[in-house]
C-alpha cells in the first residue's frame, strides 16, 4: 500500500495512480515502481513516483551432522533463516518448532517456515547413517605388551551396555565373559596369558538383533 498527500495549489485535488486506483491511498500494489498524478481544481499537476520494496525471499541454511551408526542416535539438524519477514515460525514434521534438533537416528523429516507475513518455505531432509553397523569387531590381538592392540577393543560395542561377550577355547571351555564391556579382554585366563590360537567368541548386543560370532585369533 501507499498513500500520499497534496498540499499547495487550489483544492480539492485528484489522484490517479498508475494501476487506475483513486484516492489519496493506493493497495494491493506489487513491488516496483509505481506513479500517481495529482490535480488540483485548476488542473494544475504533479507527478510522484512511489517505490514499493519487498524483503529478500525466504532461504533456510542447514547444518546436519550424520549419526555414527544404527543404533547411536547422535545426529543432529541445525538451521537459520533469513528473508522475509521476522520472526518466524519453524514446525518440523515430528512436532518440534526449533533451530536445531539433536538426538536423531535415520530418519526423514519434513520443515515449514512462516514469516511475519505469512509466506512459506518448505524443506525436506533425510538423515543418513554415517556407518551401516555399529560394532566393528577386529579378528586379532597382539598381547605382547608394546602398547599397540595389546587388548581386544571392540568400536562401537559402548553403545550396547547390556551386552555379553563370550570367549571359548578350541575345545568349547569358556575363557571370558562380560556383561558390558567396561574391560577389554587382553588374551589371559585365570589371570594367565592363553597360548596362541583361534578362539570362538559370541556377542549378544541383546537389543533383538542376531548375536554375532566368530573367531578372535591370539598372535605373539
Amino acid at each position: 500500500a501507499a498513500e500520499v498527500s497534496a498540499s499547495g495549489g487550489t483544492a480539492p485535488y485528484t489522484y490517479e495512480w498508475s494501476d487506475q486506483q483513486t484516492g489519496t491511498q493506493a493497495t494491493g500494489l506489487s513491488a516496483g515502481s509505481h506513479h500517481v498524478i495529482i490535480s488540483d481544481a485548476n488542473q494544475c499537476r504533479d507527478t510522484l513516483n512511489v517505490d514499493i520494496l519487498q524483503p529478500d525471499a525466504l532461504q533456510i541454511q542447514e547444518s546436519i551432522t550424520q549419526p555414527y551408526c544404527p543404533d547411536s542416535y547422535d545426529g543432529s539438524i541445525e538451521i537459520s533463516v533469513t528473508g522475509g519477514t521476522p520472526p518466524y515460525s519453524i514446525l518440523w514434521s515430528d512436532g518440534s518448532t526449533g533451530t536445531l534438533l539433536q538426538d536423531l537416528g535415520q530418519t526423514t523429516l519434513d520443515l515449514e517456515v512462516t514469516d511475519d507475513n505469512q509466506c512459506r518455505i518448505s524443506e525436506s531432509y533425510t538423515i543418513s547413517l554415517h556407518l551401516p553397523t555399529c560394532v566393528f569387531v577386529p579378528e586379532i590381538i597382539t598381547p605382547n605388551n608394546d602398547g599397540y592392540n595389546d587388548a581386544w577393543r571392540i568400536p562401537g560395542i559402548e553403545f550396547y551396555p547390556g551386552a555379553t561377550v563370550e570367549i571359548y577355547d578350541r575345545w568349547g571351555k569358556q575363557v571370558f565373559y562380560s556383561k558390558g564391556y567396561v574391560q577389554p579382554w587382553d588374551g589371559t585366563y585365570d589371570g594367565k596369558l592363553l597360548p596362541m590360537d583361534s578362539y570362538h567368541y559370541v556377542i549378544n548386543l541383546n537389543n533383538g538383533s542376531p548375536a554375532l560370532v566368530g573367531n578372535i585369533t591370539i598372535v605373539k
